[in-house]
């Protein structure tokens, strides 16, 4: 959703791909923090915590995509990140 429907539509508006990867980037990270409202308060320093680590994976993820010319790289930064929280928690 950040780095392929909203990213093209800002991209093709703005032209401006840095703004395009930091915008996606706080958006990304700010679609995690929502869960303050649906977590127990014990919970919600994690939260915070889960947006900070978020904020630099988007950067990242973001950084893959803005220098690429496919998704690709983008999905593999996600999806590297994501398979090494749940190996971890084994």
């Amino acid at each position: 959703l950040f780095r392929m429907a909203l990213w093209e539509a800002l991209e093709a508006g703005w032209r401006k791909p840095i703004a395009t990867w930091a915008l996606t980037t706080v958006l990304f990270a700010l679609g995690h923090l929502s869960a303050w409202a649906f977590v127990p308060p014990e919970y919600r320093n994690f939260v915070i915590y889960q947006t900070a680590y978020v904020l630099a994976l988007g950067a990242w993820a973001g950084w893959a995509r803005l220098n690429s010319p496919t998704l690709w790289p983008a999905v593999g930064v996600h999806l590297g990140f994501n398979l090494g929280f749940y190996l971890a928690s084994w």
